[in-house]
């Protein structure tokens, strides 16, 4: 079969020669500016397949100043390649609070290409930053607001029978619980393809949770009050797991002269 033109197949070889056309145009483009530049995500952990992307990130003394300068994105003969600007200090100070993107980015594997001294050095301040239990659960929990309306969405499509619309319903609702799950076992995920049998494995999880991804694994979401009942479980569920790590998830005030709460306040204390 032809392959489409804009994506082809490429051998792990093939790509590492992309790699080795990019890294003489980032040396003219940036000169002393440039300080390292990683290949990540599957390619790093030799994982790659025949359609997976090339994603790098290049370490800076100084960023560009206009945004759509800080990044490449290209597909260059059928293979998506992106890259990201950094300078060790943003980069770094990123890292000390925990963003968004950690149930993911945490598990980053990196294969140098350039610049290796610069890396260990950088490997080795990492290294330093730590975050808590606490942090993590903060995390989790700053994320009951998304949760709590895809749970809805999929809840109002089962008493309106809604029998279409279901699938990316119960797909989002599974998204933002594996996120949510992520942070609370400490555990971030390797590739996007492997959060469901990763997220089986979690220590720390709601009744009925392998329940829930079965119905989006199997197909079998169209029996719409088995949907609803595991959704309900997990979702009480879930409150509980919280509760018995000292959070309480659900309990905010009305009045809204009061500020939002954090919700990392373990249960009985002032918000």
């Amino acid at each position: 079969m032809e392959e489409i033109k804009g994506i082809r197949a490429y051998s792990r070889k093939e790509r590492m020669a992309v790699v080795d056309q990019l890294i003489p145009p980032w040396k003219k483009k940036f000169g002393d500016n440039l300080l390292g530049i990683v290949i990540g995500a599957s390619v790093a952990r030799g994982e790659d397949q025949a359609y997976s992307d090339l994603e790098l990130d290049i370490f800076l003394r100084e960023k560009p100043e206009k945004r759509e300068d800080q990044y490449l994105q290209r597909v260059v003969d059928g293979m998506l390649i992106e890259a990201i600007y950094h300078t060790p200090e943003e980069f770094l100070k990123e890292r000390e609070t925990i963003p968004q993107h950690w149930y993911l980015s945490a598990s980053d594997r990196w294969m140098v290409v350039y610049g290796q001294e610069f890396f260990e050095d950088l490997l080795n301040k990492m290294k330093g930053i730590q975050h808590s239990k606490e942090d993590m659960l903060a995390a989790a929990s700053r994320n009951r607001f998304e949760l709590q309306e895809s749970f809805g969405k999929v809840l109002n499509a089962v008493e309106m029978k809604n029998h279409e619309g279901i699938s990316l319903l119960l797909m989002d609702v599974v998204l933002h619980l594996l996120q949510i799950l992520s942070f609370v076992n400490q555990q971030p995920f390797t590739t996007f393809s492997q959060f469901i049998s990763e997220a089986r494995e979690f220590q720390i999880k709601p009744e009925r949770f392998d329940d829930l991804l079965d119905l989006l694994v199997n197909g079998t979401y169209q029996e719409l009050e088995e949907v609803k009942e595991i959704c309900m479980v997990v979702f009480g569920s879930l409150e509980e797991n919280f509760k018995q790590l000292g959070i309480e998830l659900y309990n905010d005030e009305l009045d809204p002269n009061l500020p939002n709460r954090t919700m990392i306040h373990p249960i009985g204390s002032e918000n």
